[in-house]
């Protein structure tokens, strides 16, 4: 099972629990930015990203269920903030063995 999990809905808008403000806390780790970097790949963000996390997920693991760890690692909380503009034209992707490992 994923970490991430749809936990609420207000006003009709579903909120993932990086949305909400809840720890990411997973396999009874705080996992640091320093090691999301550390196994990731950085890769230019190119305009068919734009507020499709689920895509970049899709052709990086494919499967879009792991989307919320794209936007966790980028340090955006929603994917309507995932724009070009908002993460400087490069997107941190996750190494899937790091994900299997700390996150699932």
């Amino acid at each position: 099972m994923i970490a991430f999990e749809i936990q609420e809905v207000k006003n009709n808008i579903m909120l993932d629990s990086v949305a909400i403000g809840k720890p990411f806390l997973l396999k009874e780790l705080l996992l640091s930015n320093e090691m999301i970097l550390a196994n990731s790949t950085i890769i230019p963000f190119r305009e068919r990203y734009n507020l499709r996390p689920d895509i970049l997920a899709y052709e990086h693991y494919g499967i879009v269920n792991y989307y919320p760890v794209i936007l966790f690692a980028n340090k955006i909380s929603s994917m309507y903030q995932f724009t070009k503009e908002n993460l400087n034209n490069e997107c941190v992707i996750p190494n899937l063995e790091f994900i299997k490992k700390y996150i699932i």
